[in-house]
């Protein structure tokens, strides 16, 4: 288990993943974070380009039964949407269990958007799950109805937050709608790989009830996919 709250400042909001209930860490720039981290023989694994702190013994590893509070500062060049997760002796085996979750950075007085969503596609394949089939997922989940319904309202600003956490590239397809990304060009249809991460807004302006998912067929069709509906 993960709990997140910045030291000495109020505690930060954690909106958790279906998967494991692990939460959201979120800061301003400048502020330190500290995570404390207490599971079975596992450590915290890379945030981008925030640095950890001091591991808690020789190996890095958490001990059983045990507690280790990483601290990152939150420093000029981070912000942004970033990927935590485990890095402990039986890597990968934990992560593609579901042991990570986001990190979010805004800059200095941002304004926090009306809604915002966290997304991760990932795989859960047979030696993880003991089924016969792949299922390509997001947060936990395969197939619309079972992955995250998001609602937005028409007018409000709207975050989606979005992780690679298996070894595929995936795209990310939300229907009726576009987005400008940083260099200035309008997407539909965005391509990540292995744990990159993306973030987009937009003023809502499109009621419907939408379709979002990936658009590797393969990965469309083996559950990568779920609904946006906006009133």
């Amino acid at each position: 288990l993960v709990e997140g709250q910045a030291p000495g400042r109020q505690p930060l909001r954690q909106p958790r993943l279906d998967l494991l209930g692990l939460p959201l860490a979120v800061a301003q720039r400048d502020q330190v974070i500290g995570v404390a981290d207490h599971h079975r023989g596992a450590r915290l694994g890379h945030c981008g380009v925030l640095a950890a702190g001091t591991v808690a013994d020789p190996g890095g590893f958490v001990q059983r039964n045990r507690t280790f509070t990483y601290v990152w500062e939150a420093r000029e060049g981070t912000e942004g949407t970033w990927l935590y997760h485990d890095h402990g002796p039986m890597d990968p085996l934990p992560t593609f269990k579901g042991l990570f979750g986001p990190l979010v950075i805004r800059e200095r007085g941002e304004a926090r958007p009306d809604n915002e969503f966290f997304l991760a596609f990932h795989t859960f394949d047979p030696p993880i799950t003991g089924l016969r089939g792949t299922y390509f997922c997001v947060n936990g989940k395969a197939y619309a109805g079972n992955t995250p319904t998001l609602e937005a309202k028409v007018g409000q600003r709207v975050a989606f937050h979005v992780y690679g956490v298996d070894n595929f590239f995936h795209t990310f397809h939300l229907h009726g709608h576009r987005w400008t990304e940083p260099d200035g060009r309008i997407v539909d249809n965005k391509t990540f790989g292995p744990a990159e991460s993306f973030r987009f807004e937009l003023v809502e302006d499109n009621p419907g009830r939408w379709f979002y998912h990936c658009h590797v067929f393969q990965h469309l069709h083996q559950g990568m996919n779920g609904w946006y509906l906006v009133s």
